[in-house]
């Protein structure tokens, strides 16, 4: 399979994208007299974002659709080159063309490193002009001339999905930190083999992103975890169920690009409901990759404040005032609406956890979007049936769990949706 291959491998697998032709340079070329190396170009639209462009104004459209540009160099080398995503109806800064300019942007970086996903040895920072070793041949990828944390967070998946964790591992510091579910994990080397984990009990697992934000030099995802039971898992043998997961990871890079610390919390409680059998997943969910809207400097305060009170525990009420009542609730993996939802989970664990304190660690906040990280602590005084499984009679034992909240903002500033995620199995495992 060709590198041109894989590019249209992923992009067939991703969904909503027109392939409008593939065009051999080459045999072009030969027709006008000339004999070049092998060269080709494959042209690529989505016509839900060329709506948007055209929308604004027509003559944006200039710049699309997408080129990808594949040759052989001298040498042996193949070069793949593609416009940069920030310069796509750069003359323009409406909010639709930006939105557009960054849902091009998280996915393409992504593509074309799964393009070149059957390497042996690679070493493609994030940086232009980079090359590395791919299967028999010498092939040199040019990115854009700068990634953000977005496109950067954006290619872990993918690495994932086609089983290259040894690209995940080209990416990561070597002093990396991680804290995955409440394991902590020192170094790029043991990063890369905890990667490895679910491939016995889950074989095939596919990670699917809907949501990727960024601040500063960090980048937050919110995705899903699909596949099937195929191996021993929570003490249990393989038994063919589908399961589906829930799970947020906040990156954060340094100055080279590299990942230097990594927190992940995952609904590794549902994993096991659905492998016992105790929750069915018939369908696994299609999973988009959600955009992310500009908002003014003031807005952007204003949803931040907004995200913090929705943390604060003095009260019944707290975090209400900005639920709407058609405001999506998913806190257990099924979405609710309205204000009684959100309520409804703060009074579980308060009354689980009479003396609950939550602490809000981070705010990251990108557009309309804001993603919470959060430290709870407290002591189980009360009957725990947070989980879907049996109560828990009262342990007096102190817990402390971690939480991410992915929360979308409308125009107004009112909550839209908000996904809660925390480890049921790890909380489970500290009360017993």
């Amino acid at each position: 399979m060709t590198t041109l291959d894989r590019l249209e491998s992923a992009i067939s697998d991703y969904g909503g994208i027109r392939h409008i032709a593939r065009v051999d340079q080459t045999s072009v070329a030969r027709t006008g007299g000339a004999r070049v190396a092998p060269a080709e170009v494959l042209i690529i639209e989505n016509p839900a974002l060329v709506a948007q462009v055209a929308s604004v104004d027509l003559e944006l459209l200039v710049d699309l659709p997408i080129r990808v540009h594949v040759w052989q160099a001298p040498g042996g080398r193949t070069r793949v080159r593609t416009a940069q995503p920030s310069q796509i109806a750069a003359s323009s800064d409406h909010p639709t063309v930006r939105q557009v300019r960054h849902a091009i942007e998280t996915i393409l970086g992504a593509w074309l490193d799964f393009a070149v996903s059957d390497a042996e040895q690679v070493d493609l920072p994030a940086q232009s002009g980079e090359t590395g070793e791919l299967g028999e041949g010498r092939r040199e990828m040019v990115l854009p001339d700068s990634s953000s944390p977005r496109e950067l967070a954006a290619r872990f998946h993918p690495n994932f999905n086609s089983r290259r964790l040894d690209r995940n591992g080209e990416r990561t510091a070597e002093d990396v930190v991680v804290n995955s579910n409440g394991v902590h994990v020192y170094g790029r080397d043991s990063f890369v083999q905890r990667l490895s984990r679910y491939e016995t009990p889950f074989p095939g697992l596919q990670l699917r992103d809907r949501i990727i934000i960024e601040d500063d030099r960090s980048a937050a995802v919110l995705y899903v975890l699909q596949g099937a039971h195929g191996g021993p898992f929570a003490g249990i043998d393989a038994t063919g169920n589908q399961v589906e997961a829930y799970s947020g990871e906040i990156f954060d890079f340094n100055e080279q690009g590299l990942l230097a610390h990594l927190l992940t919390v995952t609904h590794l409680g549902h994993l096991k409901e659905q492998v016992h059998g105790h929750r069915e997943v018939s369908d696994h969910e299609q999973v988009t990759l959600l955009p992310v809207v500009p908002v003014s400097a003031a807005m952007g305060e204003s949803v931040t404040a907004a995200a913090r009170s929705l943390y604060d525990c003095e009260g019944g009420d707290s975090g209400t005032p900005v639920i709407d009542p058609e405001t999506i609730v998913i806190l257990d993996g099924t979405p609710e609406r309205g204000p009684k939802a959100w309520k409804a989970r703060l009074d579980a664990w308060q009354t689980a956890l009479p003396d609950l304190v939550v602490t809000v660690e981070r705010v990251l906040a990108d557009g309309n979007r804001r993603v919470v990280s959060l430290l709870a602590r407290g002591t189980h005084r009360g009957p725990y049936a947070i989980g879907g499984e049996e109560p828990l009679p009262p342990t007096e034992k102190f817990v402390e769990f971690r939480m991410m909240d992915f929360l979308e903002f409308s125009e107004a500033g009112r909550l839209v949706e908000v996904v809660s995620i925390y480890n049921t199995h790890d909380i489970r495992d500290q009360l017993t």
